[in-house]
Order: structure tokens, then C-alpha cells, then sequence
């Protein structure tokens, strides 16, 4: 699965895919606790976004593995 366009893409529900999630452009926000899905890498390219909502639960999955391109990770203000 690819998200592409500088656009914003919010993911709120329970999401059956399995395998590889790409961050090619833009923002993918997670805002569900299996929001990404099974098995599988989630790849964020250099200048794409990767949000997970922390108010509704959300962590990053075990199941997943997480690859980053580019500057790397910014926690969230609280």
C-alpha cells in the first residue's frame, strides 16, 4: 500500500491489509490502534510523514517494522 500526494490521509479504523505500508509523500496519520494493519514494514520516505495518534491508543505495532528515510523521528509535545 502506498500513500502518495502532499495531501493528509487519517486512518481511524481497524485495517485488515498485511504487508509493506509506504509513506511516499504527505502525511499518513494513524489514529487506531491497528490502523497499519498485520504483518509487515511501514517505510517513510524522505519528506513524508508517519503519525501516530497517542490520544486514541495508538503505538507502534509489533508486528511491524519501521523504516525511515531521511532526518528520523520528532516525539510529540504533550
Amino acid at each position: 500500500t502506498h500513500k502518495v500526494g502532499r495531501g493528509r490521509l487519517v486512518l481511524t479504523g481497524d485495517n485488515l491489509l498485511t504487508g509493506q505500508v509506504f509513506v511516499n509523500e504527505g502525511v499518513l496519520t494513524a489514529g487506531h490502534r491497528n490502523a497499519l494493519g498485520g504483518p509487515g514494514a511501514v517505510t517513510v520516505r524522505q519528506g513524508a510523514t508517519l503519525e501516530l495518534d497517542h490520544a486514541t491508543g495508538m503505538s507502534f505495532p509489533a508486528t511491524k517494522t519501521l523504516n525511515l528515510n531521511g532526518l528520523g523521528y520528532t516525539a510529540p509535545a504533550d
